[in-house]
């Protein structure tokens, strides 16, 4: 038997792909009981039988359950999960195909504003992994030593993708960092990454700026943590003029 806290794990999972609470509720009845009519699933999930099917069309909609004919009725049974991840690469699809469009609308949208707000550390990670879209050299300034104090899960993947997707990225870094963090990514990303140290009389940082393409992000780790990022070539072209020069002020590590 699955455990309530397994439960409410595929439950929040489920949310994200899009299902909503009734939705679920059924899904996970039909994978449990298997072939069930609606009056069926109605007593089990607690659900009126008018929504219920309301809702098993829109399952099946999904592609996530199948709908047999039996003698004068219809019965339905849950589809292999591996029918969520089809389901999810199927919608990834449709919006692929029309991402040209929605990109060239969103670049000629009046009023767009040139700052963008991020509240909390799920947001701050948007950040983090809209760098992966940088056409050049990611240039940051931060403490590699306090990312991972924050989330070592999320900026190990991040550096993972940054080797995948061959970004590559210069990072100033304060001295805490150098001690095991810095050569642990250094050992990861190999050529696509280079870091400089910055001079011992700094305090270590806890904020990060990050620049890439057009956009500058500064992001605060200290409660309550937030990110900006702002849109604007001239801006980015400032802060990378910056940060050459720090580059070429600061110190290379001892390999």
């Amino acid at each position: 038997m699955t455990k309530s806290g397994d439960i409410s794990t595929v439950t929040s999972s489920l949310k994200l792909m899009g299902l909503n609470g009734s939705q679920i509720k059924v899904y996970l009845y039909l994978l449990a009981e298997g072939l069930s009519t609606p009056p069926q699933i109605s007593k089990g999930t607690g659900i009126a039988r008018t929504n219920c099917y309301n809702i098993l069309r829109e399952l099946d909609d999904m592609d996530l359950i199948d709908r047999e004919r039996n003698k004068s009725r219809y019965v339905y049974l849950a589809q292999n999960p591996k029918s969520i991840i089809r389901a999810i690469e199927k919608r990834r699809d449709a919006v692929e195909s029309v991402m040209p469009e929605l990109h060239d609308l969103y670049k000629a949208q009046r009023n767009k504003p040139s700052i963008e707000y991020y509240d909390g550390l799920d947001q701050i990670e948007d950040i983090f992994l809209q760098t992966l879209d940088a056409t050049d050299v990611v240039l940051s300034v931060e403490s590699t030593k306090l990312l991972y104090e924050v989330n070592r899960p999320f900026f190990e993947r991040y550096h993972t993708l940054l080797k995948k997707r061959q970004v590559f990225t210069h990072d100033l870094l304060s001295r805490d960092s150098t001690e095991t963090i810095a050569k642990e990514v250094k050992d990861l990303l190999g050529p696509y990454y280079n870091y400089r140290l910055m001079p011992p009389a700094l305090k270590t940082l806890k904020s990060q700026t990050l620049i890439w393409n057009d956009n500058v992000a500064h992001i605060a780790f200290e409660e309550p943590r937030f990110g900006t990022i702002i849109k604007r070539p001239a801006i980015a072209e400032a802060m990378r003029t910056i940060f050459k020069m720090a580059w070429e002020g600061a110190t290379e590590p001892n390999v």
